[in-house]
């Protein structure tokens, strides 16, 4: 919508400008009248009219006359509609209501009417949502592996302008299981005054009486090689199984090598777990923590979490042999102690012959490397010193 706004704003008050308007009036035909060559007929005409002209211009343009064009430009609240595609939404509630993700088609094309009145108020976004987000379709299905319902909100508040009016509304069966903490995403939205509605699908006892064990996350080392053990951590959540023994299983490149079992001490309890794993070949290895399903779960969906180790090549042993401390010492130890892989070890042969190994040729054959410093060659004989080579 555009408007035209017509502003008059004098530089002294209206009364000032009419008193210096009736003055200047009198002035000009005073002086016309009494110039010293009179001015007759038609010229004398045109030069009072020119001179008319000019005061009035003066005048107008001392009342400082202004045009303003303004333009009504009505921007649509941001209106984000989110719909889980989860896994957990293909759980049956009832053989009349199938499917939790049917309940939430069904509600849709009900009211249907309703959305279409909402495009014209706000601008609207629809998105379905797993661990990610992408634009909603009928015609996609639920089989995403987590419910990242904070994710969904809190990257949808970042997206707008600070200060910004928003709202949100999401159809789920209200099983988060991954990412950011809901409520806290709740609490920022309630202070930005951005609210969330939300329209719940499925049982409701089904949410009270849930049980749910999840994996959450998996962590591997880095910089291993085919000659080191390694570590596997897991990260767990586990609802409604306190007191229940939970086993947890290790697999690698899908064979069993491990389980451990864990038993959680509160109705909602979050778990870690650890194995260590033998040293393995070089190469990119499967790596996966499994939990089994336990009786009643709600969903199996995020019970296996999976991720790719890179071995690398071992390095083997390496013997450091002095007969006394000197500098190089020091230097040779920091330079191969911060080598990946690499099991370094020292030994110092005395004169004496106290620390002189009793079998000084299969001491050093039990080494992939052997570096001597200054080394009597008689504390060690000729045949260690063969077997070192």
């Amino acid at each position: 919508m555009n408007n035209a706004l017509y502003e008059f704003n004098p530089w002294l008050n209206w009364l000032a400008v009419l008193g210096i308007a009736v003055v200047c009036l009198v002035a000009v035909f005073w002086f016309f009248r009494s110039a010293t060559v009179p001015v007759r007929g038609k010229r004398g005409a045109l030069l009072l009219a020119l001179r008319l002209a000019t005061l009035l211009l003066m005048l107008f343009i001392s009342t400082r006359f202004t045009v303003a064009h303004i333009r009504t430009v009505q921007k649509r609240t941001p209106l984000l509609i989110a719909i889980d595609a989860s896994r957990s939404m293909k759980l049956v509630s009832s053989k009349e209501e199938g499917t939790r993700w049917r309940q939430a088609l069904d509600f849709l094309d009900e009211h249907s009417d309703r959305f279409d009145r909402l495009e014209e108020s706000f601008e609207v976004e629809w998105v379905a949502f797993d661990g990610s987000v992408r634009p909603f379709s009928p015609d996609i299905q639920p089989t995403g592996y987590r419910t990242a319902l904070g994710d969904v909100l809190s990257n949808w508040r970042a997206r707008l302008a600070p200060g910004s009016a928003g709202a949100a509304l999401v159809i789920s069966d209200g099983m988060n299981n991954y990412g950011v903490d809901l409520l806290e995403v709740a609490g920022e939205l309630r202070l930005d005054r951005r609210p969330v509605f939300a329209i719940g699908v499925g049982k409701r006892k089904d949410s009270l009486s849930r049980t749910d064990a999840s994996v959450e996350d998996i962590k591997l080392p880095s910089n291993v090689t085919s000659d080191m053990k390694f570590i596997v951590e897991g990260f767990l959540k586990l609802q409604g199984l306190a007191g229940a023994v939970v086993p947890v299983e290790l697999f690698v490149d899908g064979k069993k090598i491990a389980t451990r079992e864990i038993v959680p001490s509160a109705f909602n309890a979050t778990a870690k777990v650890e194995f260590e794993v033998e040293p393995y070949d070089s190469g990119n290895h499967l790596v996966e923590l499994v939990v089994p399903p336990v009786e009643e779960e709600s969903t199996d969906a995020n019970n296996r979490i999976a991720s790719f180790i890179k071995i690398g090549e071992g390095t083997g042993s390496i013997l450091y042999v002095e007969s006394r401390l000197r500098h190089e010492y020091t230097f040779v130890k920091r330079a191969l102690s911060g080598l990946s892989g690499v099991g370094f070890y020292t030994t110092i042969l005395r004169q004496t012959g106290m620390d002189k190994p009793a079998d000084p040729e299969a001491f050093f054959r039990a080494y992939d490397m052997v570096i001597l410093g200054d080394v009597p060659a008689k504390l060690l004989g000729a045949k260690a010193l063969e077997a070192g080579r």
